[in-house]
């Protein structure tokens, strides 16, 4: 958090650098000032995705679900491939229990980034959570931890 607040010291006008002072606030738990640091930044940078996922943080912690949701979606509109925005929309989808809107978020995370684990294991959360979406014979989970020697992999089997 420090270091982004001293980027926005240098430079007032560093939208980007305000909005990760949003995320990092709301994600230790100070809304307020994650409230205030999101909403700077989206007059700063307006139309950008970075303040956006900012808002959309703050407000799914707020609960208010629906509009973290149309934050992410004003967040996709010109970026439709920021892995963060996405991250945060399967999850949040999984978590109104819109399997099915969650799978096809996740499918998405997993074609754009093959490497890392969240689309994957998104897809295999919303096939086990009970839904309708179905996953070939068996889902294998790659999860890759600091390097390359540090690898495992867990096999989900589905429907």
């Amino acid at each position: 958090v420090k270091y982004y607040e001293e980027a926005v010291r240098l430079d007032p006008l560093d939208g980007y650098s305000m909005g990760r002072v949003g995320l990092l606030r709301a994600e230790l738990g100070d809304l307020e000032k994650a409230q205030e640091a999101a909403e700077k930044a989206l007059e700063m940078w307006p139309d950008n995705v970075h303040s956006y996922t900012a808002i959309a943080a703050v407000r799914m912690l707020q609960g208010r679900y629906t509009g973290a949701l149309e934050s992410l979606r004003l967040a996709s509109k010109d970026e439709d491939d920021h892995l963060d925005a996405l991250i945060m929309e399967g999850d949040l989808l999984y978590t109104l229990n819109r399997f099915r809107e969650a799978h096809r978020v996740y499918e998405r995370l997993a074609k754009l980034n093959p490497q890392d684990i969240e689309g994957n294991l998104g897809m295999a959360r919303c096939a086990l959570a009970g839904s309708s979406v179905r996953l070939p014979g068996a889902v294998c989970v790659r999860l890759t931890c600091a390097g390359p020697l540090r690898r495992f992999s867990r096999c989900i089997v589905g429907g």
